[in-house]
């Protein structure tokens, strides 16, 4: 048998079968759509389980269909989401931090604003209470200095009166 096929092989084409076969490659499924006919498979044949690709392929950004590296491409996606999504993660968390930063400056603030207010506050009492004390004094001074004229009005009344005498 040997020898058939390599006379065969050394055999020179013959013009009625000018045409010659081609490999036809077939992309592998992805692990989602295998994982999702695991349970399909009951009760059909294997080659009847697998969908055929629908004519909406994924097409990028030249237009032109992408099948031979869609499985890498999915794969590099995911990867590529998940980078982004761990980078977002890790600028909302600086974010976060900076708030709180922020909020806890504020609230320090908030409290010394109150301290001083209370402060003020008490500086206002005590003010009021030292007009109140001084308005108490000038208005003895004034009942004093009142009395003392009228004493002193009255003595010389007195002494005008027992002087003529």
């Amino acid at each position: 048998m040997i020898p058939l096929v390599q006379s065969l092989i050394e055999r020179k084409p013959s013009s009625s079968f000018t045409r010659r076969g081609s490999m036809i490659y077939t992309k592998t499924p992805s692990r989602e759509s295998l994982s999702g006919n695991v349970t399909d498979m009951k009760g059909r044949n294997g080659a009847q389980s697998i969908p055929m690709r629908k004519k909406k392929d994924k097409v990028d950004k030249n237009g032109s269909n992408n099948q031979d590296g869609d499985d890498c491409s999915i794969f590099s996606s995911e990867a590529l989401a998940t980078e982004k999504e761990n980078e977002e993660l890790i600028s909302l968390r600086k974010q976060v931090e900076d708030l709180q930063k922020k909020l806890l400056e504020k609230d320090e603030l908030l409290k010394s604003a109150e301290l001083s207010k209370n402060q003020i506050n008490d500086v206002r009492a005590e003010l009021g209470k030292l007009k109140r004390d001084a308005a108490e004094k000038d208005s003895l001074i004034k009942s004093i200095q009142l009395q003392l004229s009228d004493a002193k009005t009255s003595r010389l009344a007195w002494k005008r009166h027992s002087g003529k005498q």
